[in-house]
C-alpha cells in the first residue's frame, strides 16, 4: 500500500507499507496515517522496489484505491497482479 500522492513518496516515507502473506493468504498492514491509497498484490518485489517511484506510477495505475480515516480498519479483496 502506497500513498495515491507522489508527494508522500519518499526513501524512507510512512505512507509506504508492503506485507507478506500470512498461512491464509491474508496481509496486514498498520499505522498508515488517514489518507488516500492505493494498494496492489504483486507476486515479487526486490528490496526497496516498494518505494521506487516509477514503479509506484504503474502500479498507482492498475491498483485499488481507498481512503483511510484516523483508527479505521479495511478489508480488501485484491487480485494479484504483475510486479
Amino acid at each position: 500500500m502506497f500513498a495515491d500522492d507522489d508527494g508522500k513518496w519518499g526513501p524512507h516515507s510512512r505512507f509506504i507499507e508492503s506485507a507478506r502473506p500470512d498461512q491464509h493468504g491474508q496481509f496486514k498492514i498498520r499505522g498508515l496515517p488517514p489518507g488516500k491509497y492505493v494498494a496492489i498484490a504483486v507476486d515479487y518485489l526486490e528490496p526497496g522496489d516498494e518505494r521506487d517511484p516509477d514503479l509506484l506510477a504503474g502500479w498507482r495505475r492498475r491498483g485499488t484505491s481507498l481512503t483511510l480515516s484516523e483508527g479505521e480498519a479495511r478489508t480488501l479483496d485484491l487480485k494479484l497482479s504483475g510486479s
